[in-house]
């Protein structure tokens, strides 16, 4: 059917593809979710999630490969990652293309150039550094006994 205000169709809606996730079991999404965001190992989440104490091997498994698409350090998202800061350090500008539609009714083929900021490229810069030089940050307690921290034995030499 022929819209009588838009013969040609140009007007209508372009479908959009939804991403979609794998649909996954209520308590395999929360073994995945303890895995993903607090950093569990996947017997420890499906002890948690499931309240089996002894979950089986090829469950541990399965879940490993379940969460593994949900990792920011898969080695395709690191390479990714990769491109994107070493394209920002180079301050490479990102084009995209659209079409619009004129008042006259024309449809014209738009390219956009956007360039990163320098925000953009110190924050690009720092995160490099970061992984490259990591800071180290331990906890000292110093509230204990000095027994606590010593090697040796005091007690012997008294």
């Amino acid at each position: 059917m022929t819209d009588p205000f838009d013969p040609d169709g140009l007007l209508t809606p372009t479908p959009i593809q939804k991403a979609t996730t794998p649909r996954l079991y209520q308590k395999t999404e929360q073994a995945v979710k303890l895995i993903v965001n607090h950093g569990l190992d996947a017997k420890t989440a499906l002890k948690l999630a499931t309240g089996n104490p002894n979950p089986g091997r090829t469950a541990v498994g399965e879940l490993r490969r379940k969460a593994a698409r949900y990792s920011l350090t898969r080695p395709a998202m690191v390479k990714m990652a990769h491109d994107v800061v070493k394209k920002t350090l180079a301050g490479e500008p990102d084009s995209y293309t659209t079409q619009k539609l004129t008042r006259s009714g024309e449809v014209v083929t738009v390219t956009e150039t956007v360039a990163p900021t320098h925000t953009n490229k110190l924050t690009a810069a720092a995160m490099v550094f970061d992984r490259a030089e990591p800071v180290i940050r331990q906890n000292v307690n110093l509230n204990g006994d000095l027994k606590d921290f010593m090697p040796v034995v005091l007690d012997d030499f008294s």
